[in-house]
């Protein structure tokens, strides 16, 4: 029987990451990034949740304390970012569970929890478990990087339009 773990970051995780999602957008400075996430764990301004199977990385998802995106910043919400499964470890509730958790952290934080998705067909998946779990849109409207998207506005990568969403925890 395989064996589903979830548990915080480690800093020896950075390159297993790396390593498995090799193949989905990893750019140059990930490494940087996964760094900083670990980092900032450490000082208590991010959570980053890992899940493995017997020992293999399957994914990861994170929580930043307080929003950095324009529509929640302002009233401290924390932000989950970074949900992501690996392809092969997908379909058997490991995005759900790592939700689970992440949205437990939060609550410990504040009674609401955000976060953006993507408008692309790449997120449709994502999209459906949010709306599943009770997150709703801000009503802001799509956002192109930090900028909402405006009606006569040029969009130069769809990769980069953003829908925030929330969800009230209790």
């Amino acid at each position: 029987m395989e064996q589903m773990t979830y548990r915080p970051m480690k800093r020896e995780d950075i390159e297993r990451i790396l390593a498995a999602e090799s193949g989905k957008f990893i750019l140059d400075n990930d490494r940087k990034r996964f760094e900083k996430h670990f980092d900032e764990q450490e000082r208590g301004l991010r959570t980053v949740i890992i899940a493995e199977q017997d020992g293999e990385y399957a994914g990861r998802v994170i929580l930043l304390h307080s929003a950095s995106n324009v529509v929640f910043k302002k009233d401290n919400i924390p932000e989950v970012l970074g949900l992501s499964v690996l392809e092969k470890f997908r379909q058997q509730g490991i995005g759900t569970e790592l939700m689970n958790r992440i949205e437990e952290a939060a609550g410990k934080i504040s009674d609401t929890v955000c976060l953006g998705v993507g408008i692309s067909e790449y997120d449709g998946a994502a999209q459906r478990l949010f709306v599943k779990r009770g997150y709703i849109p801000d009503g802001s409207g799509a956002w192109y990087g930090r900028q909402a998207a405006h009606r006569a506005g040029r969009i130069d990568d769809i990769g980069s339009l953003t829908l925030y969403m929330s969800k009230k925890l209790r």
